[in-house]
């Protein structure tokens, strides 16, 4: 899923797999690991949200 097959919703192996992390560097998120999410308001786009916990984003 993501913007390779113009699918929304998530892949089930979507948090197995969808990046490449090397802590305290960077995300390397390949095309096919985004998600496209419908954001009420805006027609005709592609919303990818990304954030972190150093961002204030709370995973509970």
């Amino acid at each position: 899923m993501g913007y390779l097959n113009n699918v929304t919703g998530y892949r089930e192996d979507l948090l197995a797999n969808r990046a490449i992390v090397k802590h305290g560097n960077f995300a390397l998120l390949t095309p096919d690991g985004l998600v496209k999410n419908i954001i009420p308001g805006f027609e005709n786009c592609d919303a990818t949200i990304l954030s972190t916990p150093k961002l204030g984003a709370s995973f509970c």
